[in-house]
């Protein structure tokens, strides 16, 4: 005669198992639809090179919901980088969102990096366009108005697309 005591203890494991993968699926549900960086030289950002971005979700359904668009700067805590003038040129199909200059602090007037750094890397976000319809043929350029010099420090800059509200960013730029 067998012993049904093993047979109850895998019935016992696999039912705990289910129960921890039914849990795990519970997690927060990531707003980003497009994100996207490109790397910046080490010795700066060239004076009038653009970055040219066509953020797009991967789900079509979304065309004509509401979106957010941030512009995503990576950047070193020990370079000080004075504000950076940089032209935003936004498009789609239908018509022209924005034309600005902004200029971007990343530091405070102490030389302080705005952002907390990570291992001696900083991040911040700045809303370009809060809660307007996405239409086909989305386009955002930047342009930097500043010599190459005076960018030396910056990491990476990038286009996020965003279907709410996310982490508030303490970081303001001024048009």
């Amino acid at each position: 005669m067998t012993n049904p005591r093993p047979l109850l203890n895998v019935s016992l494991l696999i039912m705990a198992a289910v129960l921890a993968m039914a849990s795990a699926g519970c997690r927060k549900v990531e707003n980003t639809l497009y994100s996207k960086y490109v790397d910046i030289p080490a010795s700066g950002w060239q004076q009038f090179g653009s970055e040219c971005f066509n953020p797009w979700p991967a789900d079509s359904s979304w065309i004509g919901q509401q979106v957010i668009l941030s512009l995503n700067v990576r950047y070193r805590s020990h370079k000080p980088i004075p504000p950076l003038p940089v032209i935003v040129l936004i498009e789609d199909s239908v018509r022209q969102l924005r034309a600005d200059t902004l200029s971007l602090r990343l530091f405070d007037r102490e030389g302080a990096p705005v952002a907390k750094p990570y291992m001696g890397v900083c991040e911040i976000a700045c809303p370009l366009l809060d809660k307007f319809p996405l239409n086909p043929g989305l386009s955002v350029c930047l342009v930097p108005l500043a010599p190459a010099k005076s960018s030396e420090g910056l990491l990476n800059i990038g286009i996020k697309l965003s279907s709410n509200e996310s982490d508030p960013s303490p970081f303001r730029i001024s048009f």
